[in-house]
């Protein structure tokens, strides 16, 4: 007799999970689309239906924190999770990670002791990804003398957890430090996220690529931390050397100068990597524009003071200047191949080419010769 009981009770239950609003009283605040995972109940208590509602009741939690405007992993893929990484026991650490490996802001798990009489409690847990490792989790509990008012007691508890997720979701500012020589707003300029955004441990690995993607820091990591005004997410960074100094060995063809001129390293600015890399092609079309295109060019630094400044020294082997021997136009039938030539900005070396600097390869001619071969035909009807 007592087994049917539980089994209309829990029927009801379900039922009411269908057609139950949030409770009078109980406000629905947006949780700003936080993504969360729900994890199995423990349940206490002597009813046949115990193992039931131990999945039963993260299936309710999930559709109420649903209507709270959370987005909820789905309990098929949870379950998957769970057997994948063989977790056997539910602590806030363990909880963490799970959170952490379904790349969702928070977790929620806990236990449902069931009373004399139908009544029951709800001990839950709200866990952050993104808090530190001995944070603790938020508690939540509620106590109700009937199964039948499961559906509610829950809703009540989600509404809870949303106001709590859009309070400390929500970011109260974002910091850079370690800053020495770098503008903090130039950088936080890079960052897409601000003040009033919530993050989860997806958008805290982007934004530290993008801080890494800069190049400008040896070593950057990412925390938040409770502060009077809120939670606040800071950015702590090692910056590269600043460059004291900018040196051109080898360079006879192009003038130092102009190589200088050309780059984006400069001195008194923050030694870059990417920007380095885009010297180099700068100062190696500098020579292929004067016909020095066996011209190789490679870096080198010089740390100063500790490492905190540096001398970016670029060596340049220049290599001979690449002449022109025969120039041909193959594939002419009617026209005089001389004459084509002759529209040609490339020339062949000759005696006098020192004096009418031609001769030399030039790449940009090239693409200009070829227009060139084309008005020509053009304009005596081919």
């Amino acid at each position: 007799m007592k087994r049917i009981v539980d089994r209309i009770l829990l029927l009801s239950v379900f039922l009411l999970a269908l057609c139950t609003a949030v409770p009078a009283g109980v406000s629905a605040a947006p949780s700003g689309n936080v993504s969360l995972i729900v994890l199995p109940f423990q349940v206490r208590g002597d009813s046949a239906d115990a193992g039931n509602l131990s999945t039963e009741i993260p299936k309710l939690f999930a559709r109420s924190l649903q209507e709270q405007g959370f987005k909820v992993i789905a309990p098929e893929q949870t379950m998957r999770l769970l057997r994948r990484q063989k977790v056997s026991d539910l602590n806030v650490a363990a909880v963490r990670n799970l959170a952490n490996q379904s790349r969702v802001s928070y977790a929620v798990y806990g236990s449902c002791t069931l009373m004399p009489g139908q009544g029951f409690s709800i001990d839950a847990r709200l866990v952050s990804a993104a808090a530190g490792q001995n944070a603790s989790a938020r508690p939540y509990f509620v106590q109700r003398g009937s199964l039948l008012e499961l559906y509610p007691a829950i809703s009540e508890l989600s509404a809870s957890m949303a106001g709590d997720a859009v309070e400390k979701g929500a970011l109260a500012g974002v910091q850079i430090r370690g800053l020495k020589i770098l503008d903090p707003d130039a950088i936080l300029m890079r960052l897409s996220v601000s003040k009033g955004d919530t993050v989860d441990p997806v958008i805290l690995n982007r934004e530290l690529k993008r801080l890494w993607d800069t190049g400008y820091f040896s070593d950057a990591s990412v925390s938040l931390e409770n502060t009077g005004e809120g939670r606040m997410l800071v950015f702590t960074v090692v910056e590269k050397p600043r460059i004291e100094d900018v040196q051109v060995n080898g360079s006879d063809a192009v003038s130092k100068d102009d190589i200088i001129a050309a780059m984006s390293s400069k001195t008194g600015s923050v030694l870059n990597d990417k920007l380095i890399v885009q010297d180099l092609q700068k100062i190696t079309d500098l020579y292929r524009q004067k016909g020095y295109y066996l011209a190789e060019v490679t870096y080198r630094v010089e740390e100063r003071q500790n490492g905190a400044s540096a001398v970016l020294v670029f060596d340049v082997k220049e290599g001979n200047k690449l002449y022109i021997k025969t120039v041909s136009v193959s594939g002419l039938e009617t026209l005089s191949e001389d004459d084509v030539k002759g529209e040609l900005s490339l020339k062949e070396r000759g005696l006098l080419s020192f004096i009418t600097k031609t001769g030399v390869l030039r790449e940009e001619y090239l693409e200009r010769d070829s227009s060139a071969i084309t008005a020509y035909g053009l304009n005596h009807g081919y």
